[in-house]
C-alpha cells in the first residue's frame, strides 16, 4: 500500500513541477492540488452514501429547507437511492446546487455577559 501512495505522491510532484513555476502563489498551488486530487477521485458508491446518511446525528436543527436528519435516515431505500443519484449528478456536472450554499447561523447564548461574543 505504501508503494502505491509513494507512486501517487511522485506523480503529483512531477505534475506540479511541470505546471507551477517557483513564483506560484499559495492559491495557485492549492488550486492545482485540489483540481488534480478531485479529478483522480472516483465518485462515491451507494454504500458510502448510505453509510454517511446512517451517521447523521439526531436532534439537530434543520437547515433552510427544514429537513431534519431523522427524516432522511428513516426515508427508506427509495429516498436514499434518489439522494445517491443526485450526488452522482452533482459529481458529474461539478456544480453544487445554489440552495445548498444557504445556511442559517444563530448564535446560542451560553453564560456570562450577553454583550461579549465569547459567551455565545
Amino acid at each position: 500500500m505504501s508503494s502505491v501512495f509513494t507512486c501517487y505522491l511522485n506523480t503529483v510532484h512531477i505534475m506540479f513541477q511541470n505546471v507551477c513555476s517557483p513564483s506560484c502563489s499559495i492559491y495557485e498551488v492549492t488550486y492545482f492540488i485540489s483540481i488534480f486530487v478531485i479529478s483522480e477521485m472516483p465518485p462515491s458508491t451507494y454504500n458510502e452514501i448510505n453509510g454517511i446518511i446512517q451517521k447523521l446525528r439526531n436532534n439537530k436543527a434543520p437547515g433552510p429547507d427544514n429537513i431534519i436528519s431523522e427524516l432522511i435516515k428513516e426515508g427508506g431505500q427509495q429516498l436514499k437511492h434518489r439522494i445517491f443519484i443526485l450526488i452522482l449528478k452533482i459529481w458529474e456536472k461539478e456544480v453544487i446546487p445554489t440552495d445548498w450554499k444557504d445556511s442559517i447561523i444563530r448564535p446560542i447564548y451560553k453564560k456570562g455577559d450577553r454583550m461579549q461574543c465569547k459567551n455565545y
